[in-house]
């Protein structure tokens, strides 16, 4: 389903049924257990990248709770990237079908099953103020909830279904959000949470020392290698001095606005070329970014510009890819997320959102923000729909710079 019908039916359904479900649970007035939690079931359905933003969080509930069973529930598309991460066993894995509004509603039936057969006890709900994922916490049958609450700001509703709800801090990361949520339920107090919960230092540093740390994954030899004859192919000058700059420029169906131009993508190659004689460029992406990137390719017709666009079957290949080169380059979305997982260079260019509260993990990733009078416009506050239709947040970070930028990565081999 495309993102407006998402945002539609979360909307004019969602907010209803929340409000039909609330007055149910004050009807019923079910308190939850002081009990360890035992089957426990995190939900964060949407954003690939996210995904590895809620592993330090996940790491400290298990160590919070070593005999809890963990379940992950996310949107179909994003199995293979939580398989990658090993946050969970696979056949904790479960995944939603949104694909159509039919397949979302089969799909929705055959987890309430197994979250009932488990039973689940316990949800923290990843989502940011939406009402699906709400829903879906409820209806699993877990007597503990946790999820973020919007407490007295206007709108938002998705009605009175928390537990243990959990302050929403837009001047902490995401990641930093998502251990309070952890550390709300973790609380347990006999007497109800203090509103707003959960009032506590959580983070690097703080009273609760927060490691915020990925784990790196470590490609095979024969797989890397495999990889740089795949990138032979398309350029045969390949050599073991060869220096490889990746580049993503496309981010995606799901918010265009974060793209940086491929006009600026293009006066970065071509200062690349100028300024280096070892290095190649890499463009990747799915096989709907060739479109944006056709007018790169245009303007630079040179064998050092190698198209890889669709030529990554899955994430494991893109992350060899990424592996194999020197310094990988691009906007807020997916990809970087990824490479927070390797030890390789990244540049990202952050505009709409702010790399504050959404920026990778890792110490090889360099962010670059404006901070632009309008910027970050997309949030959860607007379910992520700006009316910006012109991003000069992107707009105006230089191409020049970027290209100093890596050109230091480069020469530092970092």
């Amino acid at each position: 389903m495309k993102i407006d019908t998402l945002r539609k039916i979360d909307r004019w359904i969602g907010i209803p049924v929340c409000l039909g479900l609330t007055c149910i649970e004050k009807v019923l007035r079910r308190t939850p257990s002081d009990r360890a939690p035992r089957n426990v079931l995190v939900i964060q359905l949407s954003e690939m990248g996210s995904l590895a933003l809620a592993y330090p969080s996940i790491r400290h509930l298990k160590q919070l709770w070593p005999k809890a069973r963990v379940h992950f529930l996310a949107f179909k598309r994003n199995h293979q990237f939580l398989e990658m991460l090993d946050l969970v066993d696979d056949e904790d894995i479960w995944t939603l079908d949104d694909s159509s509004l039919g397949a979302f509603l089969i799909s929705s039936w055959k987890f309430f099953r197994k979250a009932r057969q488990r039973p689940i006890d316990t949800t923290l709900d990843y989502e940011i103020f939406s009402r699906a994922s709400a829903i879906l916490a409820y209806l699993s049958g877990a007597r503990r909830r946790a999820g973020f609450h919007n407490y007295r700001a206007e709108g938002l509703y998705r009605g009175g279904l928390l537990t243990h709800p959990v302050f929403y801090n837009v001047y902490k990361h995401i990641a930093v959000n998502f251990a309070s949520m952890v550390r709300a339920v973790a609380a347990r107090p006999a007497g109800g949470l203090e509103q707003p919960a959960l009032k506590e230092v959580v983070g690097p540093g703080g009273r609760v020392d927060l490691d915020l740390t990925l784990p790196k994954r470590h490609v095979p030899p024969e797989r890397a290698d495999a990889m740089r004859r795949r990138i032979a192919r398309a350029y045969p000058a390949l050599s073991s001095q060869t220096r490889i700059v990746l580049l993503s420029p496309f981010s995606g169906n799901l918010l265009p606005i974060r793209a940086w131009p491929a006009e600026h993508y293009a006066t970065l190659i071509r200062g690349l070329f100028e300024r280096t004689h070892d290095a190649i460029a890499v463009i990747i992406g799915l096989p709907e970014a060739r479109d944006y990137c056709r007018s790169i390719f245009e303007k630079i017709p040179s064998p050092r510009l190698v198209d890889f666009i669709g030529q990554t079957k899955d994430i494991a290949e893109v992350i060899e890819l990424v592996c194999v080169s020197h310094l990988f380059v691009t906007s807020d979305s997916g990809p970087p997320h990824f490479a927070s997982l390797t030890n390789v260079p990244t540049i990202v260019m952050f505009g709409p959102e702010c790399p504050m509260l959404y920026g990778p993990l890792g110490e090889n990733v360099r962010t670059v923000f404006l901070g632009m009078s309008c910027s970050p416009c997309v949030s959860a506050f607007n379910h992520r729909d700006t009316p910006c239709r012109n991003n000069r947040c992107m707009k105006e970070i230089r191409p020049e710079g970027i290209l100093e930028m890596a050109l230091d990565l480069l020469s530092r081999g970092l």
